[in-house]
């Protein structure tokens, strides 16, 4: 991957960062405002603190998750060679799809091969 797809998973975390951070925002104001209300608006407000924790906790599964990596972001990521990293797509059944001649992975992937690795 060149520099431009680099900067673009750059900007696209950074988006979902402030995304969240605007969502996280928008949570503690409705908790504050809880408090102070009545019984039937209290309904309403936790109705609308569990719809944006969900949007949060999938934002944030979904970021871990898709987040598509580099064979030198992975070795980079398990502390090993590039080499051993292809090593083990191939002979260990490491998941990542092909581009071309490059691998690519997902990091939600490669995170559950490694805690399979570890039993």
């Amino acid at each position: 991957m060149g520099k431009k797809s680099g900067a673009m998973d750059a900007a696209h975390r950074a988006l979902a960062e402030i995304e969240a951070g605007e969502l996280k925002q928008q949570l503690a104001e409705l908790a504050e405002s809880l408090s102070r209300k009545s019984s039937s608006d209290r309904a309403a407000i936790e109705k609308q603190l569990a719809a944006m924790t969900d949007a949060l906790v999938k934002e944030r599964k979904s970021e871990s998750d898709d987040d598509r990596l580099t064979t030198k972001e992975v070795a980079a990521m398990l502390r090993k060679h590039t080499k051993t990293i292809e090593i083990w797509v191939r002979k260990k059944g490491l998941p990542c799809k092909h581009h071309g001649r490059n691998l690519i992975f997902r990091r939600g992937d490669v995170l559950r091969w490694q805690a399979q690795q570890e039993r």
